[in-house]
């Protein structure tokens, strides 16, 4: 039983693998790139944009000043 479980570990890390090589082989830089920004920008708000505006707008940094 132990190794049925092993080998279909080892079948889904195989297609895991052939996925991110053919992603890589198919896409541009450019998408992936921006792909990769996903997880990096997923709490950027439209709020937070529009206050980033209007503190820019005003000249006034938000939050407290380090350093």
């Amino acid at each position: 039983m132990t190794f049925f479980i092993f080998a279909g570990d080892l079948l889904v890390m195989l297609f895991m693998v052939l996925l991110v090589i053919w992603v890589f082989m198919v896409s541009s830089d450019s998408e992936i790139d921006s792909t990769a920004q996903i997880p990096l920008q997923d709490e950027v708000y439209e709020s937070d944009l529009i206050a980033g505006k209007k503190a820019e707008k005003n000249k006034k940094v938000a939050g407290v000043p380090h350093g």
